[in-house]
């Protein structure tokens, strides 16, 4: 039963990991869509990032305004990605407790079917159904919040990779 649970674990991970993939564009208009103070961090060549709010953009370059409202100019040559920053959800804070409930659910659905009855002829738990289905549930209900723990958050979205 672990291998199967270590598989599964592992799937459910990989789909959820896979999920918030979005491919970036090199296409230098789509940074048009960023609205004034949208919180950014940009990737500049040989340099360290830099974070701020946007304020404009024009064919040379990025303007950000960065901290004490101080303006940033960044040239478009020396610009090698643009993050779109974004504040961590509510839902986020949620997600062991919504993996610990459907852990729970399909373990006790898994521990219902092994639970004791008079024609069990393989994998049987020596309780009775709804027991083994708490047992079972409170076993994949721990997998679930772990799973849920640390599932990646996403609070970055690359908008912009240079070419």
């Amino acid at each position: 039963m672990s291998s199967i649970t270590g598989r599964t674990t592992a799937l459910v991970a990989l789909a959820l990991g896979l999920s918030g993939l979005t491919p970036a564009s090199d296409d230098w208009e789509l940074l048009q869509q960023l609205q004034r103070g949208d919180r950014v961090r940009v990737q500049v060549r040989r340099q360290p990032d830099v974070r701020g709010e946007f304020a404009t953009i024009t064919p040379a370059g990025l303007q950000l305004a960065g901290l004490r409202n101080q303006q940033i100019d960044l040239r478009r040559a020396d610009i090698r990605r643009v993050y779109l920053v974004r504040k961590r959800s509510r839902a986020r804070a949620a997600a062991p407790w919504i993996g610990a409930a459907a852990g729970f659910g399909l373990g006790f659905a898994a521990g219902w079917g092994v639970g004791e009855s008079s024609d069990c002829m393989f994998l049987c738990i020596g309780a009775p159904k709804p027991a083994a289905g708490a047992i079972v549930g409170l076993a994949f209900a721990g997998v679930g919040g772990v799973v849920g723990k640390f599932v990646p958050a996403k609070t970055e979205r690359l908008i912009y990779r240079a070419p």
